[in-house]
């Protein structure tokens, strides 16, 4: 059973983006007296905060209250217009995985959920969206005995903080994660052993607060919270976006290394952002063969974080000037790959296909005509995608469920 709970047209009004509540739902037609009963019945101890907002209209009490009805569901997906204000399902899950047996009145007629295997709650990217109690609706779903696939945005606590003790999920096998910073991304794959799909974004936004949501990009940390991963992980998909401050970027300070994702045997395929493998400038001297993983097979480097033209501050915050921190240009790139590539059955022998995926500016046309040409070159499949629109997105809930959240209709589906 699939509850699709869809919707992204309140997130396109400005109120909303920055702060604003969704608007409140009528209560005429509810049989407001059952609706309490049932509440009454689940035997919780927000019971009354429930009420209250039901009362109110409020569109997190009515999701909660429609979801403690449903038995044997398999599926939860949480468009953007309910994924902003969802603290009463956070209550509902916790009660369910932790507290449900000590709070209860003469036992709960909640649901066990003990069919639930893929949760999608759509991320927001606002400031006010990426509040600190956020990861604590999410990490329930975690402890849920038969859940296979995550994909949800969090925040970044400066500890991570279970609702019970730690699980050890091995039935997980593919997450999707936004917002969530390295330090609280080491302790969610810490207890995933069995993953094998990880699609995690880099993200900053300079006006969203918080003493782990720095514009630091620390490679040897990116790689470190990846490592209990290690073992299981396949497929790797690594994005990195950064919220314009102003009129211009916000200066990102890159340090260290992905040398060490080498080591990760099992990866078959994975798709960073260029700069994360090979830093933001050429002089660093990184080779490609020493960072990829030896038993790759498909391999998809994009320009995420291109532009970054940022101001450059003296010690007293003066400006200096504008300075674009992404020193690669296309003819620097191609080089970079052709050193690679000229030994590839050597260093990575099961390589198949390289491609380039660009979505800010595009190549000029004779740059591209020789960055395709390494293909016949190296006898490998080589290529480059100039638009976001023309690549399948890689998002865990499409692949496994079908779901596309943007058309809200069910385009695949395989359970």
């Amino acid at each position: 059973m699939v509850l699709l709970v869809g919707g992204n047209d309140f997130y396109t009004i400005q109120q909303f983006r920055v702060g604003g509540h969704p608007p409140s739902i009528s209560t005429d037609s509810l049989d407001m007296p059952r609706a309490l009963l049932l509440i009454d019945e689940a035997g919780v101890d927000f019971a009354q905060e429930w009420k209250q907002k039901l009362l109110e209209g409020r569109m997190d009490a009515f999701v909660t209250l429609l979801l403690a009805q449903f038995r044997g569901i398999t599926h939860l997906v949480l468009g953007r217009n309910f994924a902003k204000q969802n603290r009463l399902l956070g209550l509902l899950f916790r009660s369910v995985v932790c507290t449900r047996r000590s709070s209860c009145k003469n036992g709960s007629a909640l649901p066990t959920f003990e069919n639930l295997r893929q949760v999608h709650c759509a991320p927001l990217t606002d400031p006010t969206a990426m509040r600190a109690d956020k990861t604590a609706d999410i990490l329930p779903f975690f402890y849920l005995p038969q859940i296979k696939a995550i994909s949800a945005g969090l925040d970044n606590p400066a500890q991570l903080s279970w609702p019970c003790d730690a699980p050890m999920v091995s039935t997980i096998t593919s997450l999707d994660l936004v917002h969530v910073r390295e330090a609280a991304l080491f302790s969610i794959l810490s207890v995933v052993p069995k993953l094998k799909t990880l699609r995690w974004e880099w993200y900053y936004d300079r006006n969203f607060r918080h003493e782990t949501h720095t514009p630091l990009i620390d490679l040897d940390e990116i790689t470190k919270a990846l490592e209990p991963v290690r073992d299981t992980l396949e497929h790797l998909t690594v994005t990195a976006h950064c919220a314009l401050a102003d009129i211009n970027n916000p200066w990102l300070d890159l340090k260290g290394s992905m040398v060490k994702l080498r080591d990760f045997a099992k990866l078959k395929s994975i798709r960073v952002p260029f700069a994360f493998l090979a830093t933001f400038t050429p002089q660093r001297g990184v080779q490609l063969a020493e960072v990829i993983p030896v038993d790759i097979e498909t391999v998809v480097l994009t320009d995420d974080l291109y532009p970054q033209a940022a101001f450059e501050r003296d010690a007293n915050g003066g400006i200096l000037g504008e300075v674009d921190q992404y020193e690669w240009t296309p003819e620097e790139i191609i080089t970079a790959i052709k050193s690679w590539l000229c030994s590839w059955k050597a260093t990575h022998s099961r390589l198949r296909s390289v491609t380039m995926l660009l979505e800010e500016d595009p190549w000029e046309e004779d740059v591209a005509q020789i960055f395709r040409g390494l293909s016949e070159k190296y006898g490998i499949e080589v290529g480059l995608v100039e638009k976001e629109e023309e690549w399948p997105q890689s998002v865990v809930l499409s692949d496994l469920v079908g779901f596309d959240e943007d058309r809200l209709s069910w385009t695949r589906a395989d359970f």
